[in-house]
């Protein structure tokens, strides 16, 4: 045979023609391995054994062979091919691989790069028909396999798309894509996120041992991780990123993959593991000025979100203080939107406006937001403006304390001291510089039925009554009801009676003697 190791074409090297069988070719190139054996004549032998490689396999040939055919034109095609690329030019890019299929049907990776541009595009039909085409060329290639199941995904078909994941798992166990789209498919479509890790865990550990090679398995985890608020993984997959770290170009892509993660913590309001996050990328890359500016920021949102859940816990806060606060801080992290927080805030500031004129609850508010501005700034100065504008607010003009016999509160206008009814149970309660305090009523006043039929305001009878109205009605709604009703008819029904009148005999000695012996026989210690 007519052998020419150094020339350009790999039939001529192994001397023969283009329409030889895969036998013919395999008896021309151990014929030549004895011409040219690899002890004696090394470098003619890889040129030998180049041209045998690409000719014995099926696909391979095909590709030469279109290559050797429309060599100069297909290389035109992707020098334009790359320039369209280059410019993201999805039309461009569809127009020229369509030329160069039509000049070489049989190459795989145009039909690859064909269903590439129309999945940019999202034409997923058309993607996924180049990605079946170039399988059916060369279905060994992982690659191909794996963009079918991405079309197929974003086509919502998912148990096919899950197929073809599989597929191209199979073909190349050691490539991390297919394990990554696998897991993505499962916790993002399937709900599924045990077996999205799983799938991750076993990709990770596949050679027996984690290193860099990993990180991008880790990197799905940590996203998983994000999503669902889970700190605890969180912060175990960040020791694991710190101990496969190891060399500078390692160091560049974890800073980034860092600084990623941080990124989504921050999205996600979740500022404190975003700083454990950033913190560990400043770690690795202390120079790189963006990655400082970012963990300060991280670090202020951290400290704000510190500060509002010590407010929140703390007794030195008024609760209308805290629920403010809280409208501000889910206005601020963008958790509302603008038309829901200034309806709460409009909502807040007419509370406010009769809360600010009352005391004690206007000085305690005074003194909750002045403990804010000098305990916890950040978060104070993320409205300071209206927070100074309340704290400069004048002193309040009414006060407001607890009724002795009801307990329910209401208001007076402050030092305006003297005797006044509450408006809950209508008892007569003295107002003075303690607050209130039950009013001493005169026995002649004739302003209780009781009273008026015994003669006597003190008589023991009425006091049992009145030990039985402080003791058992006025510790209850129903009973505070009542009373408000009895005081509210009593003064009027009272002036009618004469204790010595027959109906203040009767009532006297056929009712109230014996309700009294009741109320003692039933509550003896009241």
């Amino acid at each position: 045979m007519n052998y020419q190791p150094q020339s350009n074409n790999y039939y001529e090297r192994l001397g023969i023609d283009t329409e030889v069988s895969e036998i013919q070719i395999k008896s021309a190139f151990f014929t030549a391995v004895r011409e040219y054996p690899p002890e004696k004549e090394t470098e003619l032998h890889k040129l030998i054994r180049e041209a045998y490689d690409v000719l014995i396999n099926t696909q391979s040939r095909l590709e030469y062979d279109s290559r050797l055919l429309h060599g100069d034109v297909l290389v035109a095609l992707e020098e334009e091919l790359s320039e369209a690329e280059e410019n993201e030019d999805i039309d461009e890019q569809v127009r020229l691989l369509k030329k160069l299929i039509n000049l070489s049907p049989n190459v795989g990776i145009y039909r690859n790069k064909l269903g590439l541009a129309y999945l940019n595009s999202e034409v997923w039909d058309s993607a996924l028909t180049q990605f079946r085409k170039a399988i059916e060329i060369n279905p060994k290639n992982p690659v191909f396999h794996l963009n079918a199941g991405h079309a197929l995904e974003n086509m919502e078909n998912y148990d096919e798309a899950e197929k073809y994941f599989l597929n191209a798992y199979e073909l190349d166990p050691e490539d991390y894509s297919p394990p990554r789209a696998l897991a993505s498919l499962y916790y993002y479509n399937y709900d599924n996120a045990e077996k999205a890790h799983q799938i991750l865990d076993v990709a990770i550990n596949a050679d027996g041992k984690i290193d860099f090679q990993d990180f991008f398995c880790i990197y799905d985890k940590l996203q998983f991780y994000t999503f669902k608020g889970d700190e605890k993984n969180l912060k175990t997959q960040l020791g694991i990123i710190h101990d496969i770290v190891t060399n500078d170009e390692e160091i560049g892509f974890a800073t980034f993959m860092l600084a990623r993660i941080a990124s989504d913590l921050y999205d996600h309001n979740m500022f404190s593991l975003a700083k454990n996050f950033i913190g560990e990328a400043a770690k690795l890359s202390p120079e790189d000025e963006d990655i400082r500016k970012f963990k300060k920021s991280i670090s202020k949102n951290a400290k704000i979100v510190k500060s509002l859940k010590t407010i929140q816990n703390s007794s030195k806060v008024h609760d209308f203080v805290k629920h403010l606060m809280t409208v501000y801080i889910a206005n601020y992290y963008g958790e509302t939107s603008e038309s829901e927080y200034k309806e709460q805030l409009d909502q807040a500031v007419d509370i406010l406006r009769n809360m600010m004129d009352v005391d004690p609850t206007a000085t305690r508010i005074k003194e909750s937001f002045a403990y804010i501005e000098n305990n916890h700034p950040l978060a104070y100065n993320m409205n300071n403006e209206f927070f100074d504008n309340i704290q400069g607010l004048p002193p309040a003009s009414r006060s407001q304390y607890a009724c002795p016999h009801c307990r329910e509160k209401f208001n007076v206008q402050k030092y305006q001291y003297g005797d006044y009814t509450c408006p809950d149970c209508s008892s007569s309660v003295r107002y003075d510089s303690d607050g209130f305090s039950r009013a001493t009523v005169a026995a002649s006043s004739g302003c209780f039925i009781a009273t008026a039929v015994y003669g006597d305001y003190d008589h023991e009878n009425v006091l049992i009554f009145r030990k039985f109205r402080d003791t058992a009605l006025l510790t209850n709604p129903i009973g505070r009801r009542l009373v408000g009703a009895y005081y509210a008819l009593s003064p009027k029904l009272a002036s009618y009676i004469d204790k010595d009148s027959h109906i203040a005999i009767f009532i006297r000695t056929r009712i109230f003697d014996k309700l009294a012996i009741l109320i003692q026989q039933h509550i003896p210690n009241k």
